[in-house]
């Protein structure tokens, strides 16, 4: 028989100590869709849907993101950064990627399902033909570091019990994405580098939308 120990959560707004889970994701919820109201020009509907997935998704990534046998102090400011180590964060990041592609499907009238299914042959092909200094650039070797480490990511945490190293990983990903993305161009003319980005967008949402359901957190179309 196998015990866990999991950690004290308190909160310092609003309710004290003392927190119904029912409250605290109502309160999260709420406060989701008031950041919603002032950051873009999505429908009331859209809102109402994405502020569910992102509010409860933040507080499940919150409290799954501190180590077990630790307590947490809970702050909304802190759950809710769309900048921060958060649930919202790696959301929109795959919010990000998703716009993206569909960008160049639209632009350039690339098969992106194509691209999906023949991957491993897409990248060779991508690798033997780009520009090595950008193959060898830091951007580039961060990100397909932190894919092929996904596999051992999931053994550790399932092993361990320890769901923070999960949430950890995802946060690395989405970050090594945007060095990625604010580096070099996605959306581009050159062939190449325009596949080479494809694959990059294709594979990191396939990994934070799998790792983020692993945790019981939806992703949103819209942000």
């Amino acid at each position: 028989m196998e015990w866990l120990v999991f950690q004290q959560v308190k909160c310092l707004q609003d309710f004290g100590n003392v927190v119904k889970v029912e409250d605290l994701i109502k309160e999260c919820i709420s406060r989701t869709k008031q950041i919603l109201d002032e950051k873009n020009e999505l429908t009331e509907e859209e809102k109402a849907v994405v502020a569910k997935k992102v509010g409860i998704g933040a507080l499940i990534f919150s409290n799954l993101s501190t180590t077990l046998i630790k307590d947490s102090v809970f702050v909304w400011e802190n759950v809710l950064d769309f900048t921060g180590d958060t649930a919202p964060y790696i959301q929109y990041v795959n919010v990000r990627i998703n716009s993206i592609l569909k960008n160049i499907e639209e632009t350039y009238n690339d098969n992106i399902s194509s691209l999906k299914e023949n991957m491993e042959e897409n990248l060779k092909n991508v690798f033997e033909n780009i520009d090595k200094e950008i193959i060898n650039s830091d951007e580039v070797y961060n990100i397909f570091k932190n894919i092929y480490e996904y596999e051992n990511i999931l053994k550790q945490t399932a092993e361990k019990y320890e769901p923070s190293i999960l949430t950890s990983y995802l946060l690395d990903l989405a970050k090594a994405f945007n060095q990625y993305y604010n580096k070099h161009r996605i959306s581009t003319d050159d062939v190449n580098l325009r596949k080479l980005g494809s694959i990059i967008c294709i594979i990191t949402s396939k990994i934070l939308v799998n790792g983020m359901n692993i945790l019981g957190i939806e992703m949103p179309d819209k942000m």
